[in-house]
């Protein structure tokens, strides 16, 4: 089970470095040649607040937001990906909808934070918007990363 997950992240790791490179979602290349689509385009999801989502590992991209969809979103995606690789993705949406229901019923209550705060707090989102900009998380990012950050 470990080296199919190993062998996973490592395949995360070899896309990130060529998305960086080449950039994500180019339909060509600066030499004329055609690239692959590392995500869906839908319509309907994710919600019209959002740009991306992460299902399952498959990151799908609204169309009417699909300019907005650059390297540094990409990047968020794919920690979470990661994040569900090592949660076996059950865990990661268990923790995610828990974190966030006790979150927005706490923010709630306490006006001083937003409801969208229980969002941008939950340990996942975190980490993903910490690193998201950093080009090499991908090799120096030890497993359950987001458990380390601060609570």
């Amino acid at each position: 089970m470990k080296s199919n997950i190993d062998g996973l992240e490592r395949d995360i790791e070899e896309n990130i470095e060529k998305d960086t490179r080449r950039g994500v979602g180019s339909d060509s290349k600066s030499d004329g040649t055609n690239t692959k689509r590392e995500y869906f385009i839908s319509r309907y999801l994710p919600s019209k607040r959002f740009v991306a989502i992460n299902l399952f590992g498959l990151v799908v991209v609204r169309k009417d937001k699909e300019n907005l969809f650059n390297t540094t979103l990409f990047r968020h995606e794919k920690i979470h990906t990661m994040q569900m690789i090592e949660t076996l993705f059950v865990g990661f949406y268990f923790w995610y909808i828990i974190e966030w229901t006790f979150r927005a019923v706490y923010y709630f209550f306490k006006k001083e934070k937003k409801l969208k705060d229980a969002y941008y707090d939950i340990l996942f989102e975190r980490e993903a918007y910490e690193f998201q900009d950093d080009i090499d998380y991908y090799k120096k990012r030890r497993s359950f990363q987001y458990k380390w950050l601060k609570l």
